[in-house]
């Protein structure tokens, strides 16, 4: 508040806002209401919905090779993401991405560690990539399916101890 006097006197008197309590009730009530969108907006994700991404030889190619995976261990989970299917003991092992015509692997070891004697498997360690691990493989057929298994294998050799 400002008042002017004829004297040429000026009087500033400062004053407080007692809005704060009322913003922080509407933060509050603006959280509140995230909160319940958020919660509904949380997806669930399936195996069968990564599967169905791939044509039918893909899901064919996919299904050998996780039997061959689950074989190995009984601990060994399956945990879809919004991206991959991960295969996992404590911590995964291989992260698998179906794609129409070709499945994308990421075997979750660091660079130097995979003996790759067919050189199948790029290194992606400098690399963006989705999956865990530093190498990954793209496969579009089951020619090399064994030894593809016996590269996530190694994965598998050193995650389960």
């Amino acid at each position: 508040m400002v008042k002017k006097y004829s004297n040429g006197f000026i009087y500033v008197e400062k004053l407080n806002k007692t809005t704060t309590k009322q913003r922080t009730s509407k933060q509050e009530t603006k959280q509140e209401v995230s909160k319940k969108g958020l919660s509904e907006e949380i997806k669930v994700y399936t195996e069968d919905e990564h599967i169905q991404k791939g044509s039918i030889e893909i899901q064919e190619l996919y299904e050998e090779l996780k039997e061959m995976i689950v074989s190995w261990d009984s601990r060994i989970t399956i945990k879809p993401t919004k991206l991959y299917n991960s295969f996992k003991l404590k911590r995964n092992i291989v992260d698998i991405h179906i794609q129409k015509k070709s499945l994308k692997i990421w075997v979750n070891l660091k660079y130097g560690e995979l003996h790759d004697f067919e050189n199948i498997a790029r290194d992606v360690s400098k690399t963006g990539h989705w999956g865990n691990g530093d190498y990954e493989i793209v496969i579009t057929d089951n020619q090399n399916i064994e030894y593809v298994a016996s590269l996530i294998k190694q994965s598998w050799r050193y995650h389960k101890q």
